[in-house]
């Protein structure tokens, strides 16, 4: 076909030295942009936390309580008395079970889940997973009454416990709602995630104005969502526990 045709696209032997400097420029700027691009949006990410779940199925003893959440006090290797929360290996909670032993010393098989001093234990599979045990309760296992500390009104964002504490990454936000809703409606102990005094977030066990657990269907709405909760601050030892009612938290 000849050069003089209106249809014919030539092309060279080899691309100009212009062509070559300009395409060598736009990829190495597309490559820098788009690596400070990634830099820029994880450094804007919050973190996912430093929670744990230790898979293997250990045995602990102590003291079973079922309210306001299933948990189990038990002492440390140093003698420390512990609460760990008790839920099942999947998303929902034990209190059926563990209301059967309310109050008293058992022996059960879970794996341990942590985070910044938060515990929890996932129960293992079957249903021997808890028996009575043959010591009788020891007195400082018993459940600590509520210590009511102060009021307050925070701004955070309600999450499930077992995912905070090492389940789940990330365990908030949008890309977690579908899970955190399927664990409170199951039965995990739901909690406000929020900053305290000193910038830093810790969450707060959520419970009702009488310090019950709240029913699950009204928190499901506002779960991963911006909320404004007003409330009365408790300790129970080793936990904190933002008390209100449902009235009381509304999406921000």
């Amino acid at each position: 076909m000849s050069d003089d045709n209106d249809y014919f696209i030539g092309y060279a032997a080899e691309t100009p030295a212009r062509d070559r400097r300009f395409m060598l420029r736009l990829g190495l700027s597309l490559t820098l942009g788009c690596g400070a691009l990634g830099a820029g949006l994880a450094a804007f990410q919050r973190q996912p936390g430093n929670g744990t779940w230790d898979v293997e199925d250990r045995q602990w003893q102590g003291v079973v309580h079922a309210d306001p959440f299933p948990m189990l006090r038990t002492r440390d290797v140093d003698g420390t008395v512990r609460s760990l929360w008790l839920v099942c290996p999947f998303k929902c909670g034990v209190r059926t079970i563990v209301s059967a032993y309310d109050g008293q010393a058992v022996t059960l098989r879970g794996s341990l889940i942590a985070r910044d001093g938060f515990y929890m234990l996932a129960a293992a599979e079957g249903s021997d997973w808890i028996a009575p045990a043959s010591s009788t309760a020891e007195p400082a296992l018993g459940l600590p009454a509520a210590e009511s500390l102060e009021r307050v009104t925070l701004v955070g964002e309600i999450l499930d416990m077992k995912c905070f504490a090492g389940a789940m990454r990330p365990s908030t936000g949008k890309p977690h709602k579908a899970c955190a809703s399927l664990c409170i409606r199951g039965g995990v102990p739901p909690a406000l995630f929020a900053r305290d005094r000193r910038g830093a977030y810790r969450p707060l066990l959520l419970v009702d104005e009488n310090g019950e657990a709240h029913s699950p269907e009204p928190l499901l709405p506002l779960v991963a969502d911006p909320v404004r909760i007003e409330g009365q601050l408790l300790r129970r030892k080793d936990t904190l526990f933002l008390s209100s009612p449902i009235a009381d938290i509304r999406r921000t």
